[in-house]
């Protein structure tokens, strides 16, 4: 199955308010699980009537977002990631 995103905004930032509570909005929500006590934290991506349900440790997607926060500061991954040439080629087979 592929499920396409439409990833404008800040990704760091979302997934890690997501850590303490809900957060997004659209076709991306980020919150914590709250009714188990193992710390985890669930994903959902909802494209074009589509959902996908994720749920991840809560401590290895703080562990994700304070690497990526060391590599590329919050608010300028547009900076960093060619993603609209990427999406481009991967799109049209280029």
């Amino acid at each position: 199955m592929t499920v396409l995103v439409d990833l404008r905004y800040d990704s760091q930032a979302l997934l890690a308010g997501g850590l303490y509570r809900p957060t997004g909005a659209g076709d991306v929500i980020v919150a914590p699980v709250t009714s188990d006590r193992e710390g985890r934290v669930r994903i959902l991506l909802r494209p074009r009537g589509k959902e996908l349900n994720v749920v991840l440790s809560s401590q290895r997607v703080l562990t994700f977002v304070r690497k990526t926060e060391a590599l590329i500061p919050s608010g300028t991954e547009s900076l960093h990631l060619g993603l609209d040439d990427l999406v481009e080629r991967l799109t049209t087979g280029a």
